[in-house]
């Protein structure tokens, strides 16, 4: 099973938003535009387990049942 990041900002500037993951010390930087924007399928793709649902299978895996 594919590991979901658990992401803290370290940085977050006009130009960019630097993370990392508090479990397995990933790092992620993304840029953003001249309106100070991010792309939003990356961050979706990138940021799955800030986006789980009550009822999904990994969301008890990470969060029980809360």
């Amino acid at each position: 099973m594919k590991h979901l990041h658990d992401y803290k900002i370290i940085i977050d500037n006009a130009e960019v938003i630097v993370e990392y993951c508090q479990e397995c010390k990933k790092k992620l930087i993304t840029r953003k535009d001249k309106n100070g924007r991010i792309d939003n399928n990356k961050y979706k793709e990138e940021h799955k387990r800030d986006f789980l649902q009550r009822g999904d299978k990994l969301y008890l895996k990470y969060y029980g049942n809360n």
